[in-house]
């Protein structure tokens, strides 16, 4: 196996190019504002609102969202699987 046709070196910089802006929080604030935004017409689907007055680069304060783990929809009835099937698709198109 050579590494140099993987270019290990690009990969290993791509992936610090994505994940160094990840790390100031308060761009994390950001896209959870633009989910909400994003997601206002969708009741069923709730994202936690970031306290931007409390936010740093270095911390993220957010409220608090109550929800149901996905693994308890495993013995739901097919009806609800099927509604929560939709719901994610929908979803992950939106965000797409």
């Amino acid at each position: 196996l050579n590494l140099r046709m993987l270019s290990l070196c690009d990969t290993i910089r791509q992936f610090r190019d994505i994940m160094i802006p990840q790390l100031d929080l308060t761009l994390e604030a950001d896209h959870l504002n633009r989910f909400n935004a994003d997601f206002s017409n969708m009741p069923s689907i709730d994202f936690p609102k970031p306290l931007t007055e409390l936010t740093t680069t270095q911390v993220l304060v957010e409220t608090f969202i109550e929800g149901t783990p996905i693994m308890d929809y495993v013995d739901a009835s097919e009806p609800e699987r099927i509604q929560l099937a939709h719901l994610g698709l929908e979803s992950t198109l939106k965000m797409i």
